[in-house]
């Protein structure tokens, strides 16, 4: 049997996504290129450099290696506000 609760949740996030995407393709292009983080005195690494190829489309490695921390980074810096306050 088909729980049409389910079904109504599932299309209103459908219907969700579709908003965003809609919503994020008529924002103008940003014109911000990343293509080196460097980083230093970050509790746990030594100091370093991370090099990107233009375009990046994936970061990718195992659980716990700093991916999601990678991003956060990157958007402290790009909109300290924003990510401040989240």
């Amino acid at each position: 049997m088909c729980d049409s609760r389910k079904l109504g949740a599932l299309g209103m996030k459908r219907a969700e996504a579709q908003r965003f995407w809609n919503t994020l393709r008529k924002q103008p292009a940003r014109k911000i290129q990343l293509r080196k983080i460097a980083y230093e005195s970050v509790v746990g690494l030594c100091d370093g450099a991370v090099a990107l190829s233009n375009p990046v489309t994936a970061i990718a490695g195992l659980n716990g290696v700093g991916k999601s921390m990678l991003l956060r980074s990157i958007w402290a810096v790009l909109d300290p506000v924003a990510a401040q306050s989240s």
